[in-house]
């Protein structure tokens, strides 16, 4: 079962918006070295999302080749790397992606491209029921931008991307929350969500547990609570509040 084309319509828009011009410096760069052995480059990770990352992270991409041991031959005979380029295929082919790590001169400095090397073929296998394992679907259900790809070889990515998310979805599903329904905030004014769930977690809008955010939330409320529980309950056992004449 392939992605809905609702889904494919969602990832090719995503998949179209610009880039960060230093995203954009390390895939020339990296296609400068692949020469045509790289069919596309696609940003992803936490500089693309802004998830918190600091000065030194690196840019990750993916790099899909047409096939492992002209891509490694390449880069060798660039000087970008020194390993032996039938070994760094050999273990390409068996531990899909590989990471390579390049070097890409700015004008302000260097910036790092962490590279997960896959071939075309594998993409497709691994956004599929025939992966082998999570790692590039996982990662590929992230917002994603492809920064390079030829017009051939463009549909089929567009179509990995929609499989990945579609594949995740499918993996985590039996994990979300079940959708909540009821009456709405205005209306009802504030419920507490223990009373739907069983959770006791807070003072808030019935919906708002259905959300990641708002479990993150209604989380922290939580733990202040149970913390403030903790310090009152020392603070009795310290013995104060002093207990009244006469109560034992």
């Amino acid at each position: 079962m392939r992605a809905s084309e609702e889904l494919r319509a969602a990832v090719r828009a995503r998949s179209v918006a610009s880039g960060a011009p230093e995203a954009a410096a390390a895939a020339r760069a990296v296609e400068a070295l692949g020469g045509d052995t790289v069919v596309a480059v696609l940003f992803f990770g936490s500089r693309h999302t802004g998830a918190g990352p600091d000065p030194s992270s690196a840019w990750d991409l993916f790099v899909v080749t047409r096939g492992y041991a002209g891509f490694h031959r390449a880069l060798r005979r660039a000087g970008a790397t020194h390993r032996p380029a039938w070994l760094m295929a050999a273990l390409n082919t068996l531990l899909t992606p590989s990471q390579v790590s390049l070097s890409v001169a700015r004008p302000h400095g260097t910036l790092r491209a962490k590279c997960a090397v896959v071939s075309l073929a594998d993409l497709r296998r691994e956004t599929s029921p025939r992966r082998r394992d999570h790692f590039i679907a996982g990662r590929l259900f992230q917002p994603v931008t492809i920064l390079l790809a030829g017009e051939p070889e463009r549909d089929a990515v567009l179509e990995a991307l929609g499989d990945a998310c579609r594949l995740t979805w499918s993996w985590v599903r039996p994990w979300l929350p079940p959708p909540r329904s009821g009456p709405s905030r205005s209306s009802a004014g504030w419920r507490r969500c223990g009373r739907r769930s069983g959770s006791g977690c807070c003072r808030c809008t019935p919906s708002c547990c259905g959300t990641w955010r708002g479990r993150e939330s209604c989380g922290k409320r939580r733990r202040e609570r149970s913390s403030s529980r903790v310090r009152s309950a020392e603070v009795r056992g310290a013995g104060w509040p002093p207990t009244s004449p006469g109560r034992g």
